[in-house]
């Protein structure tokens, strides 16, 4: 699509803030990241490109097998560093401990622009055969329309940890060789029984600084007693097998092919990840994700046209209960956010609206939320999230973490 169809009303304050966003600087994960899962520390962490090959902590161990290190040019602070080799680079983690339970997280980036295209395969001890775990996907997310890095959460479960051992590779599918910056493991006790949420982001309109947003919904979200919220920054996310470790996916992107071009698998799993009967739900702009897939209507109910008037200016107006009986909207009262009223929304999917808001441009009503009918799957869409302060209105934060 031609995003330039996409026409958004920006203050000035809002283009300079924007400009400082878009430089190439990269910061080390922190423990208190916010797209880490709650409950989880991080066990070992290797800063790809440095020297250092292995690391241990206690009998857990994480050691490079393959790859070289590369510095690339022009790219400020830690993520300047990557291991890289022309076909792949292979990790083995050894040590599992059965009473616990691990989540692999890894940084990628593509950062000189050579079109990598890359992919992840796990090999267990007890098979021979590798598993493909991240179908092959862009090394890079896009943040305000440009390159950035992306950090990917894959969690470990029970057949790629029961041997005690896990190989992990890296795989070039395209473009100069496959690289890594980070590489960590996160562990945590067993005994969680948290329902498991994970946000997907990674792309999206200029204007939409998902950096910000996602780590303010993950925020939010964590306040529902019993959710353990992750963020991975990759929608190749939902083509992967291990997607079915979630008790519900957040969308919280708008793709571009060009620049950041899907899998099949992508909308294969999604597709059978609803079907299965989980909770999906979809924020802002992800009503334009998959815009080239017709069964995406099917599943967002309602999806971006870029024929119609994309959303009122930017501004303050109230969101109406219309259903008051559904568990998501029961009891609740109207309120004022400001944000981006949507008024470019099409398809004729069956869906049952829970809030709406009057357009002060056009006049007519539209849909802020609502749950799609499915056999199976319980879907909410909200078309609330422009910027990070949405996400700490009293109204629409209750809006989101009752659904």
């Amino acid at each position: 699509m031609n995003k330039t169809r996409m026409i958004f009303l920006c203050s000035i304050s809002f283009v300079l803030s924007l400009s400082a966003a878009t430089q190439e600087e990269s910061v080390a994960l922190q423990s208190d990241d916010l797209m880490l899962p709650q409950n989880h520390r991080i066990a070992l962490y290797l800063d790809c490109g440095t020297g250092n090959q292995e690391i241990r902590d206690g009998a857990l161990s994480l050691k490079q097998l393959t790859g070289e290190d590369r510095i690339f040019p022009n790219i400020k602070g830690a993520l300047a560093a990557a291991a890289a080799d022309p076909d792949q680079v292979i990790f083995e983690i050894e040590g599992f401990d059965p009473n616990k339970q691990y989540v692999l997280g890894f940084t990628w980036w593509d950062a000189d622009n050579k079109d990598r295209v890359q992919s992840v395969y796990f090999t267990a001890p007890s098979s021979a055969a590798e598993e493909c775990v991240l179908p092959p996907v862009r090394a890079c997310s896009f943040d305000a329309d440009r390159s950035s890095w992306a950090r990917l959460l894959l969690p470990l479960t029970e057949p790629y940890v029961q041997d005690g051992s896990l190989r992990v590779a890296f795989k070039k599918e395209s473009g100069a060789d496959a690289v890594v910056n980070e590489i960590w493991l996160l562990e945590s006790p067993a005994a969680t029984a948290a329902k498991r949420v994970v946000i997907v982001t990674g792309d999206d309109y200029w204007g939409h600084l998902w950096r910000s947003t996602a780590p303010a919904l993950a925020a939010a979200l964590r306040e529902v007693d019993g959710l353990e919220v992750s963020v991975t920054e990759s929608p190749a996310l939902l083509g992967s097998p291990l997607l079915c470790h979630y008790d519900a996916v957040v969308i919280h992107f708008k793709n571009y092919e060009d620049r950041l071009p899907l899998h099949r698998s992508c909308e294969e799993g999604l597709q059978a990840y609803v079907d299965s009967g989980k909770g999906l739900a979809l924020t802002h702009f992800s009503c334009g994700a998959f815009e080239n897939w017709k069964g995406f209507e099917r599943i967002a109910g309602r999806v971006y046209s870029p024929d119609l008037p994309a959303h009122d200016p930017h501004g303050p107006f109230a969101l109406r209960m219309t259903d008051t009986t559904h568990p998501v909207t029961a009891q609740m009262e109207a309120f004022e956010v400001k944000d981006e009223l949507y008024t470019c929304l099409t398809g004729t999917t069956p869906v049952t609206v829970l809030c709406e808001s009057t357009s002060v441009v056009d006049k007519k009503v539209y849909p802020m939320a609502f749950i799609v009918d499915h056999d199976q799957a319980r879907i909410f869409h909200c078309l609330l999230g422009h910027d990070a302060s949405v996400y700490e209105n009293p109204g629409a934060r209750r809006l989101y973490n009752r659904a």
